[in-house]
């Protein structure tokens, strides 16, 4: 039997999985790393971990699957977005690696936005927000002067791990394209986003398609995890793109919401639009195909709010909540849930925005207001696509993924509130798009995992 291994390097684990050529998972495996948060604000990860962890998950999923390790095809990566990993010239980690979620860059955002503005969302299709890579290279060149004296390589978590699999050194444009150094139209770095700021072009790495074969998986590592030497090691992608695959998502009739602590919506388009909007623009990890990203801070984390404050936190509480909920019909009786607990993303970009209730009555007990909550959730998730309506028109059914996606009234309130089929994704983590990306670059043929989705939930 031919497998495929995919292997994603995320913020807080790195996970492995096995299929075959049909998409059945044959195994997988989840092993944690620290992040070191010296002051408040900052957050970085030690380059080595995410190697050692990925040999010992791919170790593990090879003794747990029900085929040896020699029938493994190729290897395909993914890895959290915007990360930076600076190398010397002879490609020796400098520094720890400044996380996505690192904030000490705030001020250099403020002046890409205050010199730069328009002009860089018309050069890299994206703001400028602290999540991207680019304003964390620019606090590294201002307050690290002896690290910048020896930068010679700029990397992202899964290109840093494939160097250390097959010493290749380069990037794909989905995680090129979250640099804010990229230009997405063109799959290319942009000339003028690199010079408006001063960078040298040449820390940047080459970009290859996610698909192409990178190289061969080195002797020494191939024995420690089990496999066979020169394996192909296929480039990989970001984790968002990645995750998008393994959900479906891959024509602009197909959206992706992902019920995390906050929540997620991911639209695919087949020509990139300039939009006006925070959304953010990368490039899927399939050619010619782009995500919009978009999202609210009001998911899992309002969600569990109100389950503690209504029933409790025990083992169960959540079904119970929304057992509750289930009692009162649509609407709520006109008890409205405005979910802005934690500020707001999109629409509204305002982190001092707050929540409220609104229509309380003395009929009102806590069946409507669990209701009134999910409902709120539902519809700030719908909100977040106002500034690509033109994208959302599109959509004819949407794809669920996260742990709330189990629940079958929320569920219902989401196909109700988007006016579309639900249907939702049991398994569709970032290293199964990568063992997706791994069988494409070896072209070999297989279902495209079609076959996941539990029952789809339709608009009432």
């Amino acid at each position: 039997m031919k497998a495929l291994l995919g292997i994603d390097i995320g913020t807080s684990a790195c996970k492995a999985v096995m299929i075959d050529t049909e998409g059945r998972i044959l195994a997988h495996a989840r092993i944690e790393y620290p992040t070191h948060r010296s002051s408040p604000g900052r957050a970085e990860q030690d380059p080595s971990h995410w190697v050692r962890a990925s040999i010992r998950c791919a170790n593990d999923v090879v003794a747990q699957a029900p085929v040896p390790g020699a029938d493994v095809q190729a290897i395909g990566l993914s890895g959290q977005m915007h990360t930076l990993v600076p190398l010397s010239e002879r490609g020796q980690v400098l520094r720890p690696a400044i996380l996505w979620s690192d904030q000490r860059n705030a001020r250099y955002v403020a002046d890409l936005r205050q010199d730069l503005g328009h002009k860089l969302r018309r050069w890299t299709a994206n703001p400028a927000n602290g999540t991207m890579t680019l304003p964390t290279l620019l606090w590294l060149r201002d307050h690290e002067p002896l690290v910048w004296e020896q930068l010679a390589h700029v990397l992202m978590p899964k290109d840093y791990v494939r160097y250390c699999l097959c010493d290749d050194m380069a990037t794909d444009p989905s995680d090129a394209s979250g640099t804010l150094l990229y230009d997405p139209y063109q799959y290319q770095w942009s000339s003028e986003a690199v010079n408006a700021v001063g960078l040298p072009a040449d820390i940047l790495p080459p970009v290859r398609p996610s698909r192409a074969i990178a190289g061969f998986l080195n002797k020494t590592i191939a024995e420690q995890m089990g496999l066979r030497e020169k394996l192909p090691v296929v480039t990989g992608g970001a984790d968002v793109s990645c995750e998008a695959l393994a959900a479906g998502v891959t024509d602009s009739e197909t959206g992706l919401i992902r019920l995390g602590t906050a929540g997620v919506v991911c639209v695919a388009a087949d020509k990139l639009i300039l939009l006006a909007t925070g959304a953010t623009c990368y490039n899927h990890v399939l050619d010619g195909k782009w995500l919009i990203a978009t999202g609210t801070q009001a998911c899992g984390s309002v969600l569990f709010w109100a389950r503690d404050l209504l029933v409790g936190s025990e083992q169960g509480a959540f079904e119970e909540f929304t057992d509750l909920a289930a009692r009162v019909l649509p609407g709520s009786g006109g008890l409205l849930f405005l979910p802005h607990l934690c500020g707001e993303r999109a629409p509204y970009w305002d982190p001092s925005l707050t929540g409220r209730f609104v229509g309380i009555r003395i009929e009102h007990d806590r069946c409507y207001f669990a209701r009134a909550v999910l409902e709120g959730v539902a519809f700030s998730l719908r909100d977040s696509l106002t500034g690509v309506r033109t994208l959302q028109e599109r959509i004819r059914r949407y794809v669920l993924i996260g742990g709330a996606s189990a629940n079958p009234l929320l569920c219902q309130i989401l196909a109700d509130v988007f006016s579309a089929p639900m249907h939702v994704r049991s398994w569709a983590e970032p290293a199964l798009g990568a063992a997706m990306l791994a069988g494409l670059g070896c072209e070999i043929p297989f279902s495209a995992l079609a076959g996941d989705d539990r029952e789809g939930v339709s608009k009432r």
